[in-house]
């Protein structure tokens, strides 16, 4: 039987906290535009012995959590520190918790250094708690329940590199450079029919809200969750795509107005996709330990022979994770700056091996659902390659995943250059930027632990 429970915690700092995503910010969050959170999602497989609401996992056979934040980014360090926290509050190993960050522009640090005052460390280490505590909520509140899963399309983002001239991905069919439309919608009810949560992916960079605004806000994320939870009655989880190389749409807009219209864009298109998977869900006959994936019933599996109902899916839980030790692209160009200062309160930098930077890739299986995240800001195509060889049906390609190493560019893209390319690292305070293979290799192991978490349990 699948359970589910959903927990939310607010993140927003005390006003004068810095700021993370823009160098050159002159002060601290003097204004608070929509309070900031982290949303947390528990799923269970348990034996019907084992059927007992507790937060901990020790009476299930598989636990998994996803933890979406609206936050620029969190070291790996801060990944690890935060997973500790999880498991020792709720038993579930640290390889089962993905957590996502929304990378919003206009949310608080992460971290702090040696010379960060106190008050400021205070700050950070509420936070960290407060998403830990996000998935002690979602774990105590854990319920049978039932999953349909959908796709939508929407052009809520464009190409910045393209539009900046540094993309050879500009064609007649694309404009804009390379997209990806796909707006992912998960929807998580009761056995009743009474929602629990729904979780809904897309990729683009939070960055409507840029300076002059020192004002703390979730960006174009915060609008999709005013108009999609209303209608929904439970909260909506947004986890973030491969949006190394996106940005919202009309950039020449004012920075209120495009946030709107990029959250609202997106959020009209979920509510679409959510209503007909509930139209879907009601009219195929369901158990709670089953998984539709939002097929319409003309196309569904007919009946087995004598006029009985198929038998119910197995539900099926699975994770899978490694680290990448990728090389470092010595043979870069040196630069001058890196057009951003965060001398003050700088990223942890990623840790390095024997000269090689550590990226986390992890996957997560629910059913028919694949999670795949990697610890990056990755290019829009690396995520549409995953999923277009993915053995799952339903394949959705985060970034921002349990740390952030900075960008993670495809090959094509390092003759031309570009802040991605020859000048972002030094934001990460990295030494060079990563190596033009390292895509390749984020793909090829993204598909290895796909494969893993399909033919484990099939």
């Amino acid at each position: 039987m699948l359970y589910a429970g959903v927990g939310r915690t607010a993140l927003t700092p005390p006003l004068g906290t810095p700021l993370v995503g823009y160098g050159g910010r002159e002060h601290g969050a003097d204004a608070v535009r929509d309070d900031i959170y982290a949303t947390s999602l528990v799923l269970a497989v348990r034996t019907p012995k084992s059927a007992v609401r507790t937060p901990k996992s020790a009476d299930a056979d598989t636990m998994v959590a996803l933890v979406t934040c609206d936050l620029c980014a969190l070291p790996i360090q801060q990944v690890r520190h935060v997973r500790r926290l999880i498991e020792e509050r709720t038993g579930i190993p640290p390889e089962h918790v993905m957590i996502n960050t929304s990378h919003a522009h206009s949310g608080p640090l992460t971290t702090y250094n040696d010379e960060t005052p106190e008050s400021l460390r205070q700050v950070v280490n509420a936070l960290l708690d407060a998403l830990a505590e996000s998935v002690v909520q979602a774990a105590a509140a854990l319920a049978p329940c039932q999953l349909t899963v959908g796709k939508g399309s929407v052009q809520a983002s464009i190409n910045r590199r393209a539009r900046n001239g540094y993309s050879d991905a500009v064609t007649r069919e694309s404009p804009y450079g390379t997209v990806d439309s796909d707006l992912h919608v998960v929807r998580i009810d009761g056995v009743d029919g009474a929602p629990l949560a729904v979780l809904t992916s897309y990729a683009c960079h939070p960055v409507a809200l840029r300076p002059p605004s020192h004002a703390v806000s979730a960006d174009f994320v915060g609008a999709l969750r005013e108009t999609v939870e209303p209608q929904v009655g439970a909260p909506l989880l947004f986890a973030q795509g491969a949006a190394g190389n996106l940005v919202p749409i009309e950039p020449e807009m004012d920075m209120e107005s495009r946030l709107e219209l990029t959250g609202k864009t997106l959020g009209t298109e979920a509510l679409r996709v959510y209503a007909r998977l509930g139209a879907n869900a009601a009219s195929v006959p369901r158990t709670p330990a089953s998984f539709d994936t939002g097929v319409p019933p003309e196309q569904a599996s007919p009946a087995t022979p004598g006029g009985t109902e198929p038998a119910p899916t197995k539900p099926v839980l699975a994770a899978a994770a490694e680290t990448l030790l990728l090389d470092l692209w010595t043979e870069q160009p040196p630069i001058a700056e890196a057009g951003h200062s965060h001398r003050t309160f700088p990223y942890l930098t990623p840790p390095l091996v024997n000269g090689k930077v550590a990226c986390a890739v992890q996957a997560l299986r629910i059913g028919d659902v694949a999670l795949v995240g990697v610890a990056g800001e990755a290019f829009v195509e690396i995520g549409r390659a995953v999923k277009a060889r993915s053995p799952i049906p339903h394949t959705v390609f985060l970034g921002y995943t349990n740390g952030c190493l900075g960008y993670i560019p495809t090959a094509a893209a390092y003759p031309n250059g570009g802040y991605e390319v020859h000048r972002a690292h030094a934001v990460y305070r990295l030494p060079h930027t990563i190596a033009p293979e390292s895509a390749n290799r984020v793909i090829t192991v993204s598909l290895e632990l796909l494969a893993k978490v399909c033919g484990e349990q099939d």
